[in-house]
Formats: C-alpha cells, structure tokens, sequence
C-alpha cells in the first residue's frame, strides 16, 4: 500500500502549509488475545498518543486532501452508524485516493493522550481505496454546544430504528463533520473491530471539537 509509511518513512503532513503530526504504529502488548476482543497483532488499534512519541514535520502538498461532496445516505438500525450509498468523495493521502463509506462514533473516545486523557467521544470517518486497504480520520469531541452534523442525524438516532438494511436520511454533506486539520496525529494501525485488520492508515485530528 503506497500511502503507508514504513518506520523509517512515517511522516506526513497535511495541505495548504498545515502540519502533520506523526507517530509509529501500535504495539499490542503481550496478554492481548483474541478472548479479550483484540486481535494480536502488530500494528493494533487504537493506541495511547503520547507527545513525547510525536514528530512535526514540514507539509506536503498532497498529504491530506479532503474532496468530499454531498450524497446520500442511510444510518444502520445501531443508529451510530452513516453509510454512503452514494458517491461522496474522499480524501488524497500521500498521493493515494480513499473513497469515503462511512463514519461511525464511539462513546467514550477510544484513543488516549499520554496514558491518562481519553475524551467524551470519538468518531470515525472510513474510507477505502482500490486496494481495500483503508482511511480512517479520527475525530475527538467533549461535550459542549450541539454538534451541527450529528444534529441533523438527531431525530434517526433516538428512533431507534432496527431496520438492518438501514433507514434513508436524505442528502448527507461529509463537509458538515467540522474538524481542524492542521495538526493531527498519523500512524499505521487496524481497524478497532473485527477483522482487525492492520491496513489502515489514522489520522487523529488534534484539535478536540466541543
């Protein structure tokens, strides 16, 4: 997969003079196993962002690209989560193009900063590229004002719906998911549910949203 680093070559940036902040892959520790829920591996997610692990580099011009675009979508009947039934874009990393799935959230957040700090909520935004190797943006929040993209989302998440093919929410505008991108955190790691899979690329977004 092009657009992963390799622990010699693991820093990227992001666009128009933003800074990247970057980390080496997750490391599972010894007693994890697949009883507990994770897969063991080497590159397992997530992981503690700790700010002596982090390395700011100069920007590249193609390192994260957002060309998202509004289509539509439908929320799954576990009402967390919103998948694109239609073309919505993505995002460029390094020169490889992502196509945007879906995003999703988890309460709490499931990535911690320097072993102690884990925020209120964590949403993910997915995407996969012609390999199927995927994408994910992190997006952290604390509580606060109402959040205008899962504002929208409101009246389908306490529905409670348990439509499994999901229920159609309309037109949805990834650009409406407001984040910062002028300093995250990148590192090579998995998906945090089954399979597990260790072919993703995290981008954590820094700035905590309220």
């Amino acid at each position: 997969m092009s657009s992963v680093h390799t622990d010699s070559d693991q820093y990227s940036s992001s666009s128009e003079g933003d800074e990247g902040i970057c980390m080496p892959h997750g490391v599972v520790q010894e007693d994890d196993d697949a009883g507990s829920g994770i897969s063991a591996g080497e590159r397992q997610s997530p992981i503690d962002l700790a700010d002596h692990d982090i390395g700011v580099v100069k920007p590249n011009a193609d390192s994260f690209i957002k060309n998202y675009k509004p289509a539509p979508a439908t929320i799954t009947y576990d009402s967390n989560h919103v998948e694109w039934t239609g073309d919505a874009g993505g995002i460029v990393i390094n020169g490889t193009e992502y196509k945007l799935d879906q995003c999703h959230w988890h309460i709490p957040a499931e990535h911690t900063f320097n072993g102690t700090t884990r925020y209120d909520m964590e949403m993910h935004i997915v995407h996969t590229n012609s390999s199927g190797d995927n994408a994910v943006i992190g997006v952290l929040y604390k509580f606060g004002a109402p959040d205008p993209f899962l504002q929208q989302l409101y009246p389908h998440i306490i529905s409670g719906d348990d439509n499994e093919k999901g229920t159609d929410v309309g037109i949805v505008d990834p650009f409406d998911i407001h984040f910062d991108s002028k300093k995250y955190y990148r590192y090579n790691g998995s998906l945090t549910t089954s399979p597990f899979s260790e072919n993703v690329v995290w981008t954590v977004i820094k700035k905590v949203s309220y």
